[in-house]
């Protein structure tokens, strides 16, 4: 709940009409009031390790959200797949050969059409300075890979709670 005088609300609404003119799937829905659970989530996995994708795909199979999964295995293809695939939220790896994750994420954060998507960088890295310059360059959340099927089915239902229930207008 905003207090009297928050910008909270402001920030949402201008939010949501950046997502509704860029036309951005969770944007149209959310500006024309569509409720969030009543249709499939899109998630895109950029990951060189194909097991990453598989690991997360088991972990939302018994999530309460329906979760439409994609993988792309490296930069370009993740670039293509974010303007053809409408993603609600993509999940970044940061070490890929060719084009790296610091390279899409800066791809995604300058084109227009795109910046308004949630990226998640998600890297065996806890290095400060990764973590850093990510944030730097504008990610919206990082997150340590977990090293057990248990941590990715956490890591899914945490995923679903904080980027799929939340947000509903």
């Amino acid at each position: 709940m905003a207090r009297s005088g928050s910008i909270r609300p402001i920030r949402r609404a201008r939010e949501l009409c950046l997502h509704y003119q860029q036309g951005t799937s969770a944007g149209r829905r959310a500006a024309l009031g569509m409720p969030m659970d009543m249709r499939e989530r899109r998630l895109l996995i950029v990951d060189d390790e194909a097991d990453e994708a598989v690991f997360l795909t088991h972990g939302f199979r018994d999530g309460p959200s329906k979760v439409q999964i994609r993988h792309a295995d490296n930069g370009a293809d993740a670039l293509d797949m974010i303007r053809s695939f409408d993603p609600d939220l993509v999940l970044l790896d940061l070490n890929m050969p060719g084009m790296d994750g610091f390279d899409v994420l800066r791809a995604i954060k300058s084109d227009s059409a795109t910046l308004a998507v949630p990226t998640l960088i998600f890297s065996s890295s806890e290095r400060a300075v990764d973590i850093e310059r990510c944030y730097r360059d504008r990610a919206n959340a990082y997150v340590v890979k977990p090293h057990s099927p248990e941590g990715y089915r956490r890591l899914a239902e945490n995923i679903d709670r904080f980027w799929f229930e939340t947000a509903r207008v």
